[in-house]
């Protein structure tokens, strides 16, 4: 599609319409984005069935938020370089083979939008609580930044993962605004070596004139609220996994067969210390599972037998949504509805899947 000769790529959520990367400076991009959020959020958003992905599943829990104290800081990066600090569009290099999907990573390109490319793809498959976040101090010179975007190389139990930290951004609303928002947002996207992927958030303060909880962001230039894009893709488009409503509240993940113009987003903003994790690859799934006794038909308690060792517990139904977790081998299942459901175990191994009834 094809707007005064700038090719445009239409996607909803936080980064409703993205630009072609060369525009990535600006605040057209954000305007004529949600100018259309506008106009289309008067349709009806018909979602395609939800499917299986074959790759991913999500998982949420509560983990404590650290900010990295050690790191490479690419506003000074940029300061060096003679460029502004406040936007970037850079090719992060993950140090090691990342598998995404049915592809193998060695690098991404990202930017300040939390928004992931891979060279060649039609879309932009990865959006990773994507906003428009800028930085809203001014340097001091003396290498230090109190807004920042950080990132760090390590291993962690001898895996290597790949983090990167938007420290104390603010929520964009314009240049001239710039250093008089009251925002103080910090996040981690964790790309692990195995293809896990996690959002860790911290401090999630945003200027209560620019949230509503339950709707979104607002944006002051078109009168409007948007909300925050959580989804990735594979390259084909053909697995998606869309998360939306609130992290913290039985949010939905929605697993689509294909690409729709049209996607929700997260309507809250998570609370600190929630992780959302994109876990890939389960290890084992029904008829691989270890062999101990789970019930098919379950009335309102699923004992686990004492010889099964896992870490927690995760119960979905057959849309992808996360109804309860926890770490007791005596699970209540009152509250879940009469019908099919699916009981996770997660060990260190993996994740080992298991079909039940509620009756």
């Amino acid at each position: 599609m094809t707007f005064n000769n700038l090719n445009f790529t239409l996607r909803f959520g936080a980064a409703a319409i993205i630009l072609n990367k060369p525009l990535s400076k600006v605040h057209i991009k954000k305007h004529m984005r949600n100018l259309l959020i506008l106009l289309f959020t008067c349709l009806v958003c018909a979602f395609p069935k939800n499917g299986k992905c074959q790759s991913y599943h999500v998982e949420i829990e509560q983990i404590p938020y650290d900010t990295l104290t050690e790191y490479t800081s690419l506003a000074h990066e940029k300061v060096e370089k003679m460029e502004l600090p406040y936007w970037f569009d850079e090719h992060i290099e993950f140090g090691f083979e990342f598998p995404y999907f049915d592809t193998i990573l060695t690098s991404i390109l990202f930017d300040n939008w939390a928004v992931g490319d891979i060279e060649g793809c039609e879309e932009y498959p990865m959006y990773l609580f994507s906003n428009e976040w800028e930085l809203y101090f001014e340097p001091n010179f003396l290498g230090h930044f109190d807004s920042d975007y950080r990132y760090k190389r390590t291993q962690i139990g001898n895996k290597n993962v790949f983090i990167f930290e938007f420290h104390r951004v603010l929520v964009e609303q314009g240049i001239d605004e710039i250093k008089f928002s009251k925002s103080d947002i910090s996040y981690q996207i964790w790309f692990w070596e195995n293809g896990d992927i996690e959002l860790r958030f911290g401090k999630m303060f945003i200027d209560p004139s620019l949230y509503k909880p339950g709707i979104g962001l607002y944006d002051k230039a078109l009168d409007g609220y948007y909300t925050i894009a959580l989804q990735i893709s594979n390259y084909n488009l053909t697995e998606i996994i869309n998360i939306t409503g609130n992290l913290n509240d039985h949010p939905t993940v929605k697993y689509l067969p294909k690409f729709d113009i049209l996607f929700e987003g997260l309507t809250h903003v998570p609370n600190e210390n929630t992780v959302c994790r994109f876990r890939k690859n389960p290890s084992k799934t029904d008829d691989q599972s270890p062999a101990i006794a789970i019930p098919n038909m379950v009335h309102n308690e699923i004992n686990i037998p004492d010889e099964a060792i896992f870490q927690n517990y995760i119960i979905y139904d057959f849309f992808g949504n996360q109804l309860l977790s926890g770490t007791s081998k005596n699970i209540n299942t009152q509250a879940l509805h009469a019908g099919a459901y699916i009981l996770m175990l997660l060990d260190k191994t993996g994740t080992h899947s298991y079909k039940f009834i509620k009756v």
